[in-house]
């Protein structure tokens, strides 16, 4: 008997429709396969996504399934993945995209003009969805938004049962299940809105536990994959999750990528149409669109993981500077289950949390909390949390953390000198230098292992092409070390920066004159130093 692939999916008839593509795909390889049913954070919990601890709502469980080995695949709506997946847990694109557009589903008697589409005053539209959100606000003014979730034939009820008095769905969906005639039957009009799509929408994204990355390959679509992590490097640049309200597309015309995006925030409304034949260059387009920058301005290259590099950027423009992303590296989570499972049998005990980075607390909250929710009211009301450097601790106070103790100075041996729990658990990448300070001193505590740092294959990964005159910022001695190995032979002169001294250390070694900014995680001091 042949030996059957599991597959996870969520229970919705829309997953299960979805998994069933990826079956007869690869039936068509002769691997059999059958169908494991999961139930999501974001199936169980129907409270808007804003007050939900975490992120990836719809796929943590299944990434947990692939972890633990008792599933080999998950098949996911790759807009519901997060930008920053597990380095153990592959994923690519799967076969072609459906439209990726959003559709308003309605009664035909409270549209009251098609052509322009003008809707009832006062009509209530339902969606859980930010972007959504404001690019109704935006068209149709007149109208009321309601917050509401479920699969797509829930959301359609809650319109024939009145509740509210449309919903915004994606066209994707409807044509996958089959919806179109059944929804016009029962008196409801389909009308498509020229709305630019959340990032990966009408794309099926399948990942695979890292032993069967192989079956995963064979089944992939390279060129939708391509494009399907460059709008995930998208989302990553903007700070990543689905609570952004951020629409991107980007298509191939023969040697052209396009790209439409948009861009919600409480101040501002970002909407481009880009198009360039690199697709680095694209992105690096529309990252000095975002941030403003002056096309005349002295040009940093900043290499810094994506994820923080638009809060960066904008300091840097203030200051007259325009920013060139570069990420040559990723940081991934590696965290594994049965550290968890240690980790919070024994959670009671602990007296007090060390975090050294934003990423650190980000997956700790976004993993380990939202896996044992019970434990957020101990981690807010009883745990001292340490936390070294500004931007740490503003990520800590984001999540709701406030009995937070910062060292004067953003490193670890500032950090000891205030260090007063007695059994803490370090929280972070086992490559910090702050762990290698405690066992020197002998310290007590329990480490956890969230994350690592990899090099990129994202689309920002390969160093822009220096012109004469730049700046050349580098955050980590990871960074410097990809630096290094990515120098031109003919070498223009620019000026390079090492943001703290062990990033200054890696560039000694290898002989490359530098400026070193001393407080690491502080710009204002290397700011002045680059006017």
């Amino acid at each position: 008997m042949l030996y059957k692939v599991k597959i996870g999916t969520r229970k919705s008839e829309l997953a299960l429709t979805q998994t069933n593509l990826v079956c007869e795909a690869l039936k068509k390889i002769n691997i059999p396969s059958e169908i494991c049913h999961i139930i999501t954070t974001g199936d169980r919990d129907h409270r808007p996504f804003q007050n939900i601890v975490g992120d990836g709502f719809f796929t943590k469980e299944l990434e947990r399934q692939l972890l633990s080995k008792k599933i080999q695949l998950a098949v996911h709506s790759s807009k519901d993945l997060p930008s920053q997946t597990h380095h153990d847990l592959p994923w690519v694109a799967f076969g072609n995209r459906e439209d990726p557009l959003d559709v308003l589903v309605i009664p035909k008697e409270l549209i009251k003009s098609k052509n322009p589409l003008y809707l009832q005053d006062g009509l209530i539209v339902g969606t859980s969805s930010p972007r959504r959100e404001f690019q109704l606000q935006k068209a149709f003014p007149n109208i009321i938004i309601k917050s509401i979730r479920g699969n797509v034939w829930t959301r359609i009820e809650k319109v024939l049962k009145k509740e509210v008095g449309g919903t915004v769905l994606a066209w994707a969906g409807i044509h996958r299940l089959g919806l179109e005639n059944k929804i016009l039957e029962l008196g409801l009009e389909i009308i498509k809105l020229p709305f630019v799509a959340a990032p990966c929408q009408g794309i099926l994204g399948v990942q695979a536990e890292i032993a069967s990355s192989d079956l995963v390959s064979q089944i992939a679509n390279p060129d939708l994959t391509t494009i399907a992590r460059a709008e995930k490097t998208i989302l990553a640049l903007l700070g990543g999750g689905c609570q952004l309200a951020v629409g991107a597309r980007i298509t191939k015309e023969k040697n052209t990528f396009h790209l439409k995006f948009e861009y919600f925030t409480q101040n501002e409304i970002f909407s481009f149409d880009l198009h360039n034949q690199n697709i680095s260059e694209l992105l690096r387009e529309l990252f000095l669109k975002i941030t403003h920058a002056k096309q005349d301005a002295p040009r940093v290259i900043l290499a810094q993981n994506l994820q923080h590099q638009l809060q960066s950027a904008q300091k840097l423009v203030n200051k007259g500077f325009q920013v060139i992303p570069w990420c040559p590296q990723v940081v991934l989570p590696t965290w594994k289950m049965s550290d968890f499972e240690k980790v919070a049998s024994t959670f009671s005990s602990l007296d007090a949390l060390i975090f050294t980075s934003r990423f650190a607390v980000r997956i700790f909250m976004n993993d380990f909390i939202s896996l044992y929710p019970d434990l957020l009211e101990d981690l807010k009301n009883k745990k001292i949390i340490y936390a070294v450097g500004p931007s740490t601790q503003e990520e800590l106070k984001a999540y709701g953390l406030l009995n937070i103790k910062v060292p004067h100075e953003a490193h670890g041996k500032s950090l000891l000198k205030i260090l007063k729990a007695e059994n803490p658990l370090y929280v972070g990448t086992k490559d910090s230098l702050l762990m290698k300070l405690l066992d020197l001193e002998g310290r007590n505590y329990k480490f956890l292992e969230l994350y690592r740092s990899f090099k990129s294959t994202n689309s920002l990964s390969d160093l822009p092409q220096l012109q004469s005159g730049d700046r050349v910022v580098l955050t980590s001695p990871g960074q410097a070390q990809c630096f290094i190995e990515s120098l031109p032979q003919k070498l223009p002169p620019i000026q390079v920066y090492a943001f703290g001294p062990s990033t200054s250390k890696a560039l000694a070694q290898a002989g490359i004159e530098h400026e070193l900014n001393p407080q690491a995680g502080q710009w204002d001091m290397l700011i002045e130093k680059m006017k």
